[in-house]
């Protein structure tokens, strides 16, 4: 009987190895890091073998946009594709520093491998973790004391909050941290009254005359309502993003209507620009609300994940981009766009809504890519 199980435990544990090994061939890196070593080889790609960690750096985030575009605009097809991108730059960089000995896509992987069960715990060890709250506090914990073991003195929280990121994403990330250290407000109150605190504080830069002190003052507006965003759980460089894809839809619907009487913008009075404007908000408005009524579900739901295992779960989006495509699941062209009265004296105001979309990065352009005849994936247009 023994023997009889220990046949079929070797049966079984034989399935296994080629269960592994086949899933090891269809989801193998080695073709694509081959590839990357002979384009940057000897009678490799000449446009390949000239790049550098800098040269490249651009065409990380592009390719970081192009995945957020395809994701909203809600494309399986275009996601798979952008994401495949996406690690072409995993692999380009990593063969750049194999050259020299620094490192490999191997050493890459390992690390994040490595990483991820050390900062789950209460997944792969015996911590336990009741809600997303506390994964994330043990998450802050874990880096603190790898930060600790690196450098010999404890870790701020808010290291490694990349200085690179867009200023909108960045203070969401730093508000995020300290928040869950316990330096935050208790409620919403707190923030809105920050808000008129730091306007007053801006009307008095402002009548002072004092440039510098206003600047710092807006800055210090801006900081005191993303940290209102992040309380009603609204991503802001997602709303602010959709909120300039309105104007812009909006400001088209005014020099269409101009075309259409054969005149120029710029010769219209502000009367006649503010009806346009008025009646492109009027034909917008059921169309952005159907459109716009999941985006504080789906900011919320971006605080809650893991994802961001390089510097924590990841509470922001990436942000807008100054693009080329338009994003057909928000809206099309000349559309209708934001909202308050061009008489109200300070222009059109933000308010969710659609448009022509903040469309990231451009195609590949001539070279060895993936276009027939084109360029290099990461090559600019």
């Amino acid at each position: 009987m023994k023997r009889d199980n220990e046949a079929a435990k070797a049966v079984d544990e034989s399935k296994d190895a080629d269960e592994a090994k086949a899933a090891i061939d269809r989801y193998s890196l080695a073709p694509l890091v081959e590839i990357m070593r002979k384009l940057r080889g000897e009678g490799g790609c000449p446009w390949d073998r000239k790049q550098t960690h800098e040269s490249l750096r651009t065409y990380v985030v592009e390719e970081a946009y192009e995945v957020v575009q395809a994701i909203d605009d809600r494309d399986d097809a275009e996601l798979c594709e952008e994401l495949g991108d996406l690690l072409l730059q995993v692999a380009f960089h990593s063969q750049i520093a194999s050259e020299t000995g620094r490192f490999d896509v191997g050493d890459v992987i390992r690390g994040i491998v490595e990483k991820l069960i050390r900062r789950h715990p209460h997944v792969f060890g015996d911590v336990e973790a009741k809600d997303s709250k506390t994964v994330l506090r043990n998450w802050e914990r874990i880096k603190q004391r790898e930060r600790a073991g690196e450098e010999g003195e404890p870790g701020s929280v808010l290291d490694n909050v990349a200085g690179a990121m867009p200023a909108l994403m960045r203070a969401v990330k730093v508000q995020a941290k300290a928040s869950r250290v316990g330096f935050d407000w208790p409620d919403v109150t707190g923030a809105l009254g920050k808000v008129q605190e730091e306007m007053g504080e801006l009307e008095e830069a402002r009548k002072a005359g004092d440039r510098e002190k206003t600047a710092e003052e807006v800055g210090d507006v801006l900081f005191a309502l993303v940290n209102v965003a992040r309380f009603l759980k609204v991503d802001p460089e997602i709303a602010l993003g959709r909120t300039v894809d309105k104007f812009i839809a909006r400001f088209k619907h005014i020099e269409a209507r101009a075309g259409e009487g054969n005149r120029r913008v710029e010769d219209m009075t502000l009367d006649e620009m503010d009806s346009l404007w008025e009646e492109a908000k009027g034909l917008s408005e059921p169309r952005e609300m159907s459109e716009l009524s999941g985006l504080a579900d789906l900011s919320a739901a971006s605080e809650e994940g893991c994802g961001g295992h390089g510097s924590g779960p990841i509470s922001s989006a990436a942000g807008p981009d100054p693009g080329v495509r338009s994003r057909p699941s928000i809206g099309p062209g000349p559309g209708p766009g934001p909202g308050v009265s061009l008489r109200s004296g300070i222009g059109p105001g933000p308010g969710p809504g659609s448009g022509p979309g903040r469309g990231p990065g451009s195609d590949p352009g001539p070279g060895c890519g993936r276009d027939p005849g084109g360029g290099p994936v990461s090559a600019p247009e």
